[in-house]
C-alpha cells in the first residue's frame, strides 16, 4: 500500500493481500522513486542540470528492481537503493530555491528511504535467495505465455529536460561620444565587433558544413566498398547486429500496436475469426522474448521517443512486458502509463485492456498500487482490471463503488452487484440519482445485476428523460411483457434508433408489423435497425448482400461542415499525375438483414400465425437462457451485443460466469462451456418474461 501524505508508512497488507511486509516496503519505496521521477520530468526546463539526479534515481529504481527478483543479494541491492536515493537527495538540496516541487520530491525520497529500512532489517535476517531459474523459452498456444528469460534488467528511464544554456556574455555598452574624435574610436569599435560576429557566425557554418560532408563522405564510402558475400553494392549494405535487433523489435511492436486495435471483428464476421489476428499478437510477443535483453531495452524508448503519445503504442508494450517476468517488466508499464496518462480514456482503454490479458504473477501488486493512487484516472483503471480479473476483494471493491470520483465508482458498482449483492445497495441509491452518466448507467446494470426489486421501475422512469436512449435496452434485456409493450408504444409514438434496438431485444411478437412499417421510414439509421431488430426476433435470415461505396466505412475524425457547395475532389486526384491517377476503388460488400418490406410481410403473413403473442420471442424460438447463449456462441454479432447478450445470461438464470468479447477466443470458448450447464438448468419455461432470482 502507498504511503499516506502524511508521511506514515502503512505497509501491512491489504485484505486480499499475501505479499510480505517486506514485500510492500520495496513496493512502496518503489512507488515513491517514481513519483519523484516524474515530478523531475515535469520540472521546467531551467539553468539547474537535473540529469545527474534523474541518473542516480533510475540506479535507485533498477536496484529495487534487483532486490524484487532476487537478481542481487537483497540487503546489498536495498543498501544501494538507499545511497542512490540518499545521493539524489544531496543533488537536488542546492535546486531546492529553483523549483519550489524540489522539496515535495526531497520529502517522498526521505519516505522511500524509510521503506527500504523494513525491507533491510529483514534482508538483514535471513539469507540471500537465488534468483528464480529461467525456464525454456515455450510458444505461445491460444492464450499468451510468461516467459522467465536469463536476462539483464531492464533499465528505468527518466527523461528530465536539458539545462537551459546560460547567456552569452554582452559586451559593454559604448559610452556615447562627446566629439567628432571619440566617435571614430566608437566606429572603429563597432566595426570590430561586427566583424568578430560574422567571423563567429562563419566558423559556425564552416563546421556544419564539415559535419554534413564527412557525412556524406561516409555514406559514399559506404555504398563503394566492397560489400560482404550475398549482399548487393549500393545503398542496401549489411546491418550491423544491433541495428538488426532494434530493427526486428520495432517490426514486431508495431505489429502488436496494430492488431490490438484491430482484433474485434467487423460487422458480421464470426467472432472466432479474431484468432488469426490473436496468433500473429502472440507470434510477436514470442519473438521479443526470443532476441531477449537487447530487445526488451528498446521497447520503452518506443513509446517515449514517439512523436504523439500514442496510446496503441501502450498496448503494445503492456502486452510484450506483461509476459516477461521480473519486476522491472511490469516498472516499465507504469512508467508508460504514466507518460501517456492515464486520465486519457484511449490510454486508459488500451494499457487496461492489454492488463486484462497479460499473464504477469505481480500484477495484482501493480494494480493494487494504482488502487491507492490519489488520481482517480489511476483509481477506475486498477479497479476496472482487478474486477475484470476476479481479483479484486469485496472491501476493495465496496471501497471503490462508495469513492467520490464517479469514474471510480462506475467501474466498481456493476462488479460489486455481482459479488456482493446485498452490499451494494448502500452505493447504488446515491449513484442512479448522480449527474455523471456513467455513474448511472453503472448504477442501473448494478440493479440489474442484483435482482433490484425496483430496477425496472427505474428505467421505465429514465425513458421520460435525456438517457432514454441509453435505458431503453437494459430495459428490454430485464423487463416483463408490460415493459415490452410500453417500448413498442413508444416506438410507435416517435420512433428512435434506441427504441428500434430494444423492441427487437425485448421479443414480443406485438412489434413485428410495427417493425415491418419502419422499414419504409425516412432515417436509414431506423431502416435499417428495424431490418436487424427484426431478425433478432424472428431468426428469418433475410438477407441482402449490398455494395458500399469505397472508403464508406471510413469516417474522418472531424467531419467537415456542409456548407451547400460542391465537394472537391478527392486529395489523390489532385496530388497524382494525370496520367498513372489512382482508379476511383472497388466498392465494398455486406451482408445485412434485408430492408424490403414486401419480403418481411411474406414471412409474417406465413409464419405470424404460429407466434404466441404473450410470449418472448428471440431468433425465431420461444426466449429462454439457450437462445442467448446460442448468439453468444454461434451467430456473428458485434462485441457489443455479445457484451449485453452476457448481461442478459446473468439476468435471465440468476447465476454469473466471467466472460468478456475482449478475451481471446480461447478463454471464451471456457467461458461458454462454463455457461452452457447452468443455462441449460435455467431454461426450463420457454418464451417467459420472468426473471429468477439472484444466485
Amino acid at each position: 500500500m502507498i504511503p499516506s501524505s502524511t508521511g506514515r508508512q502503512d505497509l501491512e497488507p491489504a485484505a486480499g493481500n499475501d505479499s510480505p511486509r517486506w514485500r510492500m516496503a520495496l513496493e512502496s519505496a518503489h512507488e515513491l522513486a517514481l513519483r519523484a521521477g516524474r515530478a523531475l520530468e515535469s520540472a521546467p526546463p531551467s539553468g539547474a542540470d537535473l540529469r545527474p539526479a534523474a541518473r542516480a534515481l533510475e540506479d535507485a529504481i533498477a536496484s529495487i528492481y534487483a532486490a524484487i527478483d532476487a537478481r542481487d543479494d537483497g540487503l546489498l541491492a536495498t543498501r544501494a537503493a538507499s545511497s542512490d536515493l540518499d545521493l539524489t537527495d544531496r543533488m537536488l538540496a542546492p535546486f531546492t530555491i529553483v523549483d519550489p516541487a524540489l522539496p515535495l520530491v526531497q520529502g517522498w525520497l526521505g519516505e522511500a528511504r524509510a521503506a527500504l529500512a523494513v525491507a533491510e532489517e529483514r534482508f538483514s535476517r535471513v539469507a540471500p535467495e537465488a534468483p528464480p531459474e529461467p525456464s525454456p523459452l515455450r510458444a505461445s498456444k491460444d492464450v499468451p505465455t510468461l516467459h522467465r528469460l536469463d536476462r539483464e534488467a531492464i533499465p528505468p528511464v527518466l527523461r528530465v529536460a536539458e539545462p537551459l544554456r546560460s547567456p552569452a556574455d554582452e559586451p559593454p555598452a559604448l559610452p556615447p561620444p562627446a566629439s567628432i574624435a571619440e566617435l571614430r574610436v566608437t566606429m572603429v569599435e563597432v566595426h570590430r565587433r561586427a566583424d568578430e560576429a560574422r567571423r563567429e557566425r562563419r566558423a559556425r557554418a564552416d563546421e556544419r558544413a564539415r559535419a554534413q560532408a564527412e557525412k556524406k563522405a561516409a555514406a559514399s564510402a559506404a555504398e563503394n566498398e566492397e560489400p560482404p558475400p550475398g549482399f548487393a553494392r549500393g545503398r542496401f549494405v549489411a546491418l550491423t547486429p544491433a541495428a538488426q535487433t532494434a530493427e526486428r523489435t520495432r517490426e514486431c511492436f508495431e505489429e502488436v500496436a496494430m492488431i490490438g486495435v484491430q482484433r474485434a471483428p467487423l460487422l458480421g464476421d464470426p467472432w472466432r475469426v479474431a484468432r488469426v489476428l490473436e496468433d500473429r499478437i502472440l507470434a510477436a510477443v514470442d519473438a521479443v522474448a526470443a532476441i531477449g535483453s537487447p530487445a526488451l531495452d528498446y521497447l520503452e524508448p518506443l513509446v517515449l521517443d514517439a512523436p504523439a503519445k500514442d496510446p496503441a503504442r501502450g498496448f503494445a508494450l503492456t502486452m510484450i512486458l506483461g509476459c516477461i517476468d521480473g519486476r522491472d517488466a511490469l516498472g516499465a508499464i507504469e512508467r508508460v502509463l504514466h507518460h501517456l496518462g492515464p486520465s486519457d480514456p484511449e490510454t486508459a482503454r488500451h494499457v487496461g485492456g492489454a492488463l486484462k490479458l497479460v499473464p504477469h504473477p505481480s500484477l495484482p501488486l501493480l494494480l493494487r498500487g494504482l488502487l491507492a493512487s490519489t488520481d482517480p484516472a489511476c483509481r477506475a483503471l486498477a479497479v476496472d482490471v482487478l474486477a475484470y480479473r476476479g481479483l479484486a476483494t469485496d472491501a476493495e471493491l465496496a471501497a471503490a463503488a462508495n469513492d467520490p470520483s464517479p469514474l471510480v465508482a462506475a467501474a466498481a458498482l456493476p462488479a460489486l452487484a455481482l459479488a456482493l449483492p446485498e452490499g451494494a445497495g448502500t452505493a447504488i441509491e446515491p449513484a442512479r440519482e448522480h449527474d455523471d452518466p456513467a455513474l448511472r448507467e453503472a448504477a442501473w446494470l448494478a440493479m440489474l445485476y442484483g435482482n433490484h426489486p425496483y430496477a425496472t421501475e427505474v428505467l421505465t422512469a429514465e425513458l421520460a428523460g435525456p438517457r432514454a436512449h441509453r435505458a431503453a435496452l437494459p430495459l428490454a434485456i430485464a423487463g416483463n411483457e408490460r415493459d415490452a409493450a410500453h417500448l413498442i408504444d413508444m416506438l410507435r409514438a416517435s420512433p428512435t434508433p434506441s427504441l428500434v434496438t430494444a423492441v427487437g431485444w425485448a421479443g414480443s411478437p406485438d412489434a413485428v408489423p410495427l417493425l415491418i412499417d419502419l422499414l419504409g421510414h425516412d432515417d436509414p439509421v431506423i431502416q435499417l435497425g428495424a431490418a436487424y431488430a427484426l431478425d433478432r426476433l424472428t431468426g428469418a435470415r433475410l438477407y441482402d448482400t449490398v455494395e458500399l461505396p469505397p472508403e464508406a466505412l471510413d469516417i474522418p475524425d472531424v467531419e467537415e461542415p456542409d456548407v451547400g457547395e460542391p465537394r472537391g475532389p478527392a486529395l489523390s486526384r489532385l496530388v497524382s499525375d494525370p496520367r498513372d491517377r489512382p482508379s476511383e476503388g472497388s466498392a465494398d460488400t455486406a451482408t445485412q438483414p434485408t430492408i424490403k418490406a414486401d419480403r418481411w410481410r411474406a414471412y409474417w403473413l406465413d409464419r405470424g400465425p404460429s407466434y404466441r403473442l404473450t410470449a418472448k420471442y428471440r431468433r425465431g424460438s420461444p426466449y429462454t437462457p439457450t437462445v442467448s447463449l446460442w448468439e453468444l456462441d454461434a451467430w456473428p454479432v458485434t462485441p457489443v451485443e455479445r457484451r449485453w447478450l452476457q448481461r442478459e445470461l446473468v439476468v435471465r438464470t440468476g447465476h454469473h460466469v466471467r466472460f468478456d468479447p475482449h478475451d481471446f477466443v480461447a478463454v471464451q470458448e471456457l467461458a461458454l462451456q462454463a455457461w452452457a450447464p447452468i443455462v441449460q438448468r435455467m431454461s426450463g419455461s420457454a418464451g417467459s418474461f420472468t426473471r429468477p432470482m439472484r444466485r
